[in-house]
Formats: structure tokens, C-alpha cells, sequence
């Protein structure tokens, strides 16, 4: 169906789309809980990459990582569909950031390349529940006449998360403000946080679609 008012200006456009975060507070603590999330995970990423290069990761290693994530996610993606389809968005997504707790303390442990095996297989997994939890949270939210505008808002989150995420993680390695098994640890710990967040507010504010959350102005 098609969604959107192509005559409404950008500022308009803008405006609403901040609105949307100010009257709906169910989509407004699903976008904090996975831009935590997001960023968590955007700003390890350079220990991670460091962190290999320590323990011995060559190209050989990171081929079997890459062979194994892609694989187990496209198995992942079928499975998820029908899960999904059952279960809401913010509490799937909540339990999937719990699982994704593992991932970092993996590394916490790993001293050699095979014993990051297990996060290629979890990550697998779980990436591919995760995609599809955003693109279909967003779905849960947005009243059909609105969708485009919500899935804008929703990747504008993301995407400020996954521009500073990364910039926050490398100046934090080259000040040396932490040790590196500490981010590890103190990611984990965001991630669960994100999840508690996601938890937080499906049970006090989930309402698909709820008409009472449109802001006066609903056009996108």
C-alpha cells in the first residue's frame, strides 16, 4: 500500500517525525532500547577487530568466521520468520539482546582463534532474528498511512548509533581509558541494559497502531 503524503515539506516531514517520538511512547522506548543496543555493539567494534589481531586471527580465521555466520543465517532467517510472526517485536528483541550478552564475554575469555567460534555461531543466529525484529518492529508501531515515516525515524536512530559508535570505541583504545577486557565487559553490560529497556517499556506501553499515539498532524 502507499504510504505518505509526497506534498508534505521536509521540515514538516521532520517535525512529525519528532513528534512521533514525543506522542508515542511505545515505538519512543523500543527506538532508545535498540539504539543502545546498536550503539553497544558499533562502538566495540574496533577492540573486537584489535582484540583478534592479538590472539592470532589471520585471513585463514577470518574466512571460517565469515563461512559460519553466513551460513547459520540463512538457515536463521526461515526460522525467525514463523517466530516472529508469533511474538511481539520488543520482547522478542529483548530476549534476543540477553542472548547477544554472550557474545562479548566470549571475548573476555577467548585466548586463541578456535575459542571464537562460539560467537559466529551465536551471532549467526541471532543477527538474523535481529533484523527482522527491526523491520517488523516497525510494522508493529506505525498505523499503515505512516509506516515510511516510522521506518525513517527508526533508521535515522540507527544509523546516528552506528555512525557513533565506532568513534566512541577507537578513541576509548587509543586513550587507554579502559582495558580492553573491560569494554568487553562494560559492552555486555549496555546490551543488557538495552534489553531490560526493551522489556521496560513493552509491558507499560505496548499498543500497536494505538490511534491515541498519532501526533494532530499526520502527515508524512
Amino acid at each position: 500500500e502507499v504510504s505518505g503524503d509526497r506534498s508534505v515539506r521536509l521540515h514538516t516531514f521532520v517535525h512529525n517525525g519528532i513528534m512521533i517520538l514525543r506522542d508515542n511512547r511505545a515505538f519512543r522506548w523500543f527506538c532508545v532500547g535498540t539504539f543502545v543496543f546498536g550503539f553497544a555493539n558499533a562502538m566495540i567494534q574496533p577492540a573486537y577487530v584489535i582484540y583478534q589481531v592479538q590472539i592470532g586471527v589471520g585471513t585463514d580465521w577470518a574466512g571460517v568466521y565469515a563461512i559460519i555466520a553466513a551460513s547459520i543465517m540463512t538457515v536463521a532467517y526461515f526460522h525467525w520468520g514463523g517466530i516472529i510472526d508469533k511474538k511481539s517485536p520488543p520482547g522478542l528483541m529483548a530476549t534476543q539482546a540477553l542472548c547477544w550478552v554472550s557474545i562479548p564475554l566470549i571475548y573476555c575469555i577467548a585466548s586463541r582463534p578456535w575459542m571464537l567460534l562460539p560467537v559466529y555461531l551465536v551471532s549467526g543466529i541471532l543477527l538474523a532474528g535481529v533484523e527482522l525484529v527491526f523491520f517488523n518492529g516497525v510494522l508493529h508501531f506505525a498505523p499503515r498511512e505512516r509506516i515510511t515515516h516510522y521506518q525513517a525515524v527508526f533508521l535515522t536512530i540507527m544509523a546516528a548509533a552506528g555512525l557513533i559508535g565506532p568513534l566512541v570505541g577507537a578513541a576509548m583504545l587509543q586513550s587507554r581509558i579502559l582495558p580492553m577486557k573491560v569494554m568487553f565487559l562494560m559492552t555486555g553490560l549496555m546490551i543488557a541494559s538495552s534489553g531490560l529497556i526493551l522489556m521496560v517499556g513493552m509491558r507499560r506501553y505496548d499498543r500497536p497502531n494505538a490511534a491515541e499515539d498519532r501526533p494532530p498532524d499526520a502527515s508524512s
